[in-house]
């Protein structure tokens, strides 16, 4: 089961006028994070808009979740 936005640590969101401004961005740009095992591993959850994004309405919008796993290139 997905767990609500309000209740994810992973994109801070706690209040309506913070969802609508992660909303609004993610009509221009993906919104991702990196989390690393150092040495080994890395991964890159990446969230982009890629429909109805020119309409700018977030009920019709569709949301791809992007992610890629691969060896830690960070350099620890």
């Amino acid at each position: 089961m997905l767990e609500p936005l309000e209740n994810n640590d992973w994109f801070s969101v706690d209040s309506a006028a913070e969802r609508e401004r992660l909303q609004v961005k993610l009509f221009d740009q993906p919104v991702g994070i990196d989390l690393y095992v150092p040495g080994k591993y890395s991964l890159l959850l990446l969230i982009k808009c890629y429909g109805s994004c020119g309409t700018r309405d977030s009920v019709a919008a569709k949301y791809l979740i992007d992610i890629s796993v691969g060896r830690d290139r960070s350099g620890t």
